[in-house]
């Protein structure tokens, strides 16, 4: 293969997601077929070398004797001067022996113990720092010896040892000839298999058989060449690998910084021209699709502090607003609805300043209804077919409800459950485990369903204020509030007493709806950036993995 034409190839797959990785990846596979370097037919084949040293590795290896197979003419897939071998036939390997944890300090007395994972760095060759020592080794490496981890869910990586040292049980040691950095890029190369040999679910590990693998080898001239070039490689990946970290240090700075001025902008000219910046550019602040995540975290942000659109000082303002609330909750009072607030609570805490118009209030003033789920008596086991639908955490989302994994219960235990029935408007909050905090507005059309005890409905007594709700709901200010409060030893959770104690802004009603129709339209911009950067990381993917076929062949 010409080189020129391999490094054409360097830059559209080191731009794709995981392009180094992919890039040290191709370069191992290149390099253990025969096709990184020419070979030179003066070259001593490989198989001579084998059996000039059988005798000695035989010795080595506590006198097992094995017979070496010839490759067969139809088998060859690689030049005709190698030769495939299995590793135990030309190697010493030992696996490591843990000497007693009675033997260890940590204050450098001793001998260095090498003992698995974490004196291992991915993607190099170099030992991190030693932190354990024994004074009564057992089973010793010596400098330049090849480990390899075999515990663990690093098992298959490898290193070179730079010194001698104690191996305990998490590692092996292979011990070739001169050439022993090619049988470190070769295991390098086989590591994910070993990974897979690895026996254990919980902690695979491998063992002296699964290292005595099948290995194609080269000649020994030709092994010292491979290992130069692919270490000018791997240093060339690495030069990549560091430009590349400081391309995405400087947009991450970038994007920051647009973020900022976009959270910090104080009159509605500077919130456009800031939001202008960030909606031109962010193909060059960011080419993450997750990234965009911090973006939608700033918009609601932006809303519930009354920022995102300008306010009208014709606005009925919040107070006469909650005037207008407090006669609903008396009318649903007398209509014989049970357990609303009697009266507003009044704000005595020193809360952030908001717009004109608006009010500090506790959630729990604005809600007829405000409870937890519950789960049905026999648990997954009443669950049938097809019926009313019973939503779980797993069904709420911040876009709304998922119901592609609903369960159902009868119309039955619907009719016991009705303390936890959905109405369309409502709005759902998951209120325990990983997914607290994350809210669906229920739509209009909605028919009917029940919640688990893992979610609350939240029902505004004015129901045109459900939007604002949800937003508040899913907006960075809640979910801040909800991991300070939280409860539960051994799972998040939060109750509803300790909801309907938290503070909400409330701005007036036609500006939350103007604010709702802001956010609305910013979301459907984030989803259009989140499409354009999966798209460009798509096509480079594509680019990336044309240039890896082109080289294999």
């Amino acid at each position: 293969m010409d080189f020129n034409t391999f490094l054409d190839h360097f830059d559209p797959i080191a731009e794709a997601p995981g392009g180094i990785a992919k890039l040290r990846a191709l370069i191992l596979d290149l390099a253990v077929r025969g096709k990184l370097v020419p070979q030179n037919p003066e070259n001593e084949p490989a198989q001579e070398l084998i059996l000039k040293n059988k005798k000695l590795i035989v010795e080595t290896a506590n006198g097992k004797k094995r017979e070496i197979p010839i490759l067969q003419e139809t088998e060859r897939t690689v030049p005709r001067s190698w030769f495939r071998c299995q590793l135990a036939d030309i190697a010493l390997i030992e696996m490591g022996n843990s000497p007693s944890g009675d033997t260890y300090n940590e204050n450098g007395e001793g001998v260095p113990l090498i003992n698995g994972p974490v004196e291992f760095s991915p993607g190099s060759f170099g030992l991190t720092v030693i932190t354990k020592y024994t004074t009564a080794p057992s089973r010793m490496c010596k400098k330049g010896d090849l480990l390899v981890c075999v515990r663990g869910a690093t098992t298959g990586r490898t290193n070179i040892a730079a010194f001698d040292a104690c191996i305990g049980r998490g590692v092996a040691l292979v011990r070739g000839w001169e050439a022993q950095n090619y049988l470190n890029y070769l295991l390098w190369h086989l590591g994910e298999q070993l990974l897979q040999q690895g026996k254990g679910t919980t902690f695979p590990s491998i063992s002296y058989p699964d290292l005595g693998l099948e290995v194609l080898l080269p000649p020994l001239a030709e092994q010292k060449r491979i290992v130069g070039k692919v270490d000018e490689l791997m240093a060339l990946c690495d030069r990549l690998a560091a430009a590349k970290q400081t391309r995405d240090d400087l947009r991450q700075k970038l994007r920051g910084s647009a973020i900022a001025a976009l959270m910090n902008a104080e009159t509605d000219e500077a919130l456009e021209k800031s939001w202008a910046i960030v909606r031109d550019n962010w193909q060059t602040l960011s080419q993450d699709p997750k990234d965009v995540d911090d973006l939608r975290r700033s918009i609601l942000q932006l809303a519930v502090r009354g920022k995102l659109v300008p306010q009208n000082p014709e606005d009925e303002t919040a107070q006469k607003l909650l005037l207008k609330i407090a006669t609903i909750r008396k009318e649903l009072v007398q209509n014989g609805i049970k357990g609303l607030p009697k009266t507003i609570s009044s704000i005595d805490e020193c809360l952030d300043e908001l717009p004109s118009g608006w009010q500090w209030i506790q959630i729990g003033d604005l809600m007829q209804k405000l409870g937890a789920g519950s789960t049905p008596k026999g648990g997954k086991q009443v669950y049938v077919g097809s019926g009313i639908k019973f939503i779980r955490s797993q069904n709420v989302w911040n876009n709304g409800l998922l119901l592609d994994d609903v369960a159902y219960i009868s119309p039955e235990i619907h009719q016991k459950m009705n303390n936890t029935v959905v109405q369309p408007g409502d709005v759902l909050l998951n209120i325990t485990g990983a997914s607290i905090g994350r809210s669906a507005l229920v739509s209009a059309d909605f028919d009917e369903a029940n919640v688990s005890q893992h979610v609350a409905i939240v029902r505004p007594i004015l129901q045109e204020m459900n939007q604002w709700i949800h937003l508040y709901l899913i907006s960075p200010m809640t979910f801040g509030n909800i991991m300070d409060v939280q409860v539960g030893i051994s799972r998040e959770g939060l109750s509803m007493t300790r909801l309907k104690d938290f503070f909400i802004p409330l701005p007036p009603l036609f500006e939350q709806k103007r604010i709702v129709v802001k956010v609305d339209e910013l979301m459907q911009m984030c989803d259009q950036l989140e499409v354009s950067l999966r798209q460009s990381q798509q096509r480079a993917s594509a680019l990336a993995a044309s240039a890896i076929s082109h080289l294999t062949i």
